[in-house]
């Protein structure tokens, strides 16, 4: 649109000037005439035979950036299919914004070189996985007002994983992965230490469990707690309706829970790191569980945890009733948006069954969860955490 305003000013300067001409004559208007012929030329040979092609490929510093942290970027450029600009003028659109933050973007003149590398930094990069981000190069004539803008592609990506909270490493440590733990020797754990899995061929039957068959519906074999895989596992739900907090501004209040909730996760795998502990994996988007004490599958767990974004998929309740079939461990953390109530009948299922169960909910919201519901979900023996953890639910926030 620019370029079409520039030559409608110029053809109309170039109508009045032959006419001033024709009708006064003078040597003034021929020399005005003149300049305008050259800015036209010039500006001919920019859009007629500027480059038409340029390749982008950026390369960062630090490689594996945190959410919100700067990241250093060199960008090169190769131009081919004409002559190379004088200028460019560069928008990155990594961040959704402009390169150093300026109103038009940056500015560097190139000197009519093919290749060429600009460095600047991104300020702020939100949690996710970049792959051909696009950047934004407008060039032109000398004075600028005959300009080329091309959308480019850049041959690179980017992961950026999410920033941990201290809080969250901290409630971590803090943290009893005991088995059959419950403020009631009723409920939980009838036979000590035993955990309760799906019956398989050739199970002894004196080793049934009778009543949780009947409650569940489905053949039961209680099991010794050391026989079975301890890894903690840490579920994340991505059920995009759990997430939302503010009707008025449902995008912008789901993203707030969500992050808060792949922050916590986050937090969780790094702290367990740190403490040589085994944990596995899995969020609603995930066709299996992984383990990042694996070495072959921890880059697979942080990656999926950069580019998870709330989705359809397996919802809280159904992720833990599978781990619990799979065997996959005698303690789970649900980390979610607001408590269902399928999720807390899940969870008080697991519980009688002899796991440990802790919800995590990163709502602001409890809608449905009652105080009474709260202190059911404690009489169980399962650990709930709602949101700030430094103000946790006075009646079953943080209880072990």
């Amino acid at each position: 649109m620019r370029g079409l305003f520039a030559w409608g000013a110029l053809l109309t300067s170039c109508v009045v000037l032959i006419a001033l001409k024709e009708w006064h004559g003078g040597r003034s208007a021929l020399f005005l005439l003149a300049c305008a012929a050259l800015i036209g030329l010039q500006g001919a040979v920019v859009s007629l035979a500027g480059a038409r092609h340029v390749q982008a490929k950026r390369s960062y510093a630090p490689s594996r950036p945190k959410a919100g942290e700067p990241v250093a970027v060199t960008l090169s450029l190769l131009w081919t299919g004409g002559i190379p600009p004088l200028w460019v003028r560069i928008k990155d659109l990594l961040d959704g914004s402009e390169v150093a933050g300026r109103g038009r973007g940056h500015l560097r003149y190139v000197g009519f070189r093919r290749n060429i590398e600009v460095g600047y930094t991104l300020s702020k990069v939100g949690r996710g996985l970049y792959t051909g981000a696009e950047l934004e190069l407008t060039y032109g004539d000398v004075f600028g007002w005959f300009g080329r803008t091309l959308r480019v592609p850049g041959l690179d990506s980017l992961v950026v994983f999410p920033e941990g909270s201290g809080e969250y490493s901290s409630h971590w440590k803090g943290r009893s992965v005991s088995l059959g733990e419950s403020d009631d020797p009723a409920v939980g754990n009838s036979v000590p230490d035993l955990l309760v899995r799906p019956y398989l061929e050739g199970d002894a039957l004196k080793w049934m469990d009778w009543k949780g068959t009947a409650r569940r519906g489905t053949l039961l074999v209680r099991q010794q707690a050391a026989q079975m895989d301890q890894a903690v596992c840490i579920l994340l739900d991505t059920n995009p309706s759990v997430y939302i907090e503010d009707e008025d501004s449902e995008s912008a209040a789901e993203n707030r829970a969500f992050e808060r909730a792949v922050s916590c996760a986050a937090s969780m795998l790094q702290a367990a790191a740190a403490a040589d502990e085994r944990v596995a994996f899995r969020h609603g988007g995930m066709p299996r569980m992984l383990c990042p004490s694996d070495l072959s599958l921890e880059e697979d767990v942080w990656v999926s945890l950069a580019a998870v974004h709330p989705s359809a998929g397996l919802e809280a309740a159904a992720l833990l009733r599978q781990a619990a079939c799979e065997g996959a461990g005698g303690s789970f953390i649900v980390i979610t948006g607001q408590l269902t109530s399928r999720l807390c009948s899940e969870a008080e299922t697991l519980a009688l069954d002899g796991y440990t169960v802790e919800l995590v909910s990163c709502s602001i919201h409890t809608e449905g969860l009652e105080s009474e519901r709260i202190a059911q979900l404690k009489k169980a023996g399962i650990r709930l955490t709602l949101p700030p953890l430094s103000a946790m639910h006075k009646t079953g926030g943080g209880a072990a």
